[in-house]
């Protein structure tokens, strides 16, 4: 039985860390698969015109204006995502050092330690998400609806 209760945090341990890893590998595998269809599409559309004077025609009408702004808009995620990628990962974190610390309350003491480093980490999260939001809205990059006038993120 004491073997089993040292094998826990190991496998905790090698979970969470390959769990991180296989995290970032999908996401940097998303990313490059959206460029490479943002690419494919941006060739396809250059294809089209005949020479580089047409399409800078097609760049001075409305829609070549919208297109370019759209397809900037998308490759680079821009402040909003950032904002919202750092409340999920606040979230995250800060639930998983919850957790660390309702085990180490009922099962070990072993758990004070990670439970307090995660939480610590979910709470700069959000501490740097709320500041970025606040900047971004003082420097002016966030997009503010003409409706109501209120902020919007995204």
């Amino acid at each position: 039985m004491n073997d089993l209760a040292f094998m826990i945090p190991i496998f905790a341990i090698v979970f969470t860390f390959g769990f991180a890893a296989f995290a970032v590998f999908v996401g940097a595998k998303t990313k490059q698969k959206r460029w490479e269809a943002l690419a494919s599409v941006q060739n396809r559309m250059l294809d089209k015109f005949g020479s580089a004077q047409e399409f800078t025609e097609f760049l001075k009408t409305p829609e070549g204006r919208s297109y370019m702004l759209v397809a900037a808009d998308k490759s680079e995620g821009g402040q909003p995502d950032k904002i919202i990628g750092a409340v999920k990962w606040a979230a995250v974190l800060s639930m998983l050092g919850i957790g660390f610390l309702v085990l180490a309350a009922s099962v070990d003491n072993g758990f004070v330690v990670p439970g307090v480093l995660t939480l610590s980490l979910g709470l700069g999260f959000l501490a740097s998400s709320l500041i970025s939001m606040r900047l971004a809205r003082s420097w002016g990059m966030l997009k503010t609806s003409e409706s109501d006038g209120s902020e919007s993120i995204g």
